[in-house]
């Protein structure tokens, strides 16, 4: 388990202290929870937050290495594999409507590309290999980190 840097302020530079003092003066809910996250990451640094809305486990986000390219090419198989679990595809097939579409029209196109762009974030072992990417301690990929997420096959 990692150090919760929340607990030891002292540690943290100035600028993410000021950022948390400046959301710890607000009412605990999800989004104020969800905006201290993306204010937090540029200056390399995340959090978690329960049911309660209270943050915690404040870390340092790992990385693999500087992002450089601001284009991140994903690997379609491996995404799909990801996406399209049982569970997944379920909950799709309701949400869009897939079924009646099918029963009225007798087709249903799909678009990755645009599924891939409704993302926030996707798992590091989704990523075509040989790139530099930065991710967070749950191996999960910021999208909003890049300017274009394509994929690479």
């Amino acid at each position: 388990m990692t150090q919760d840097l929340f607990n030891t302020p002292e540690l943290l530079p100035q600028e993410v202290r000021n950022i948390i003092e400046k959301y710890n003066k607000m009412e605990a809910s999800y989004d104020v929870c969800r905006n201290l996250i993306n204010e937090l990451k540029p200056h390399g640094y995340t959090c978690d937050y329960g049911l309660e809305a209270i943050p915690y486990e404040l870390t340092k986000i790992k990385t693999n290495q500087p992002v450089e390219n601001k284009t991140l090419l994903v690997d379609r198989n491996a995404f799909c594999d990801w996406y399209f679990d049982y569970e997944v595809c379920k909950d799709f097939f309701y949400d869009q409507d897939i079924l009646q579409q099918l029963k009225t029209h007798g087709t249903f196109n799909l678009d990755l590309q645009k599924i891939l762009n409704g993302m926030d974030y996707i798992p590091a072992n989704t990523i075509a290999e040989g790139q530099d990417y930065t991710f967070d301690e749950w191996d999960e990929i910021y999208l909003s980190d890049y300017e274009n997420v394509i994929f690479a096959n």
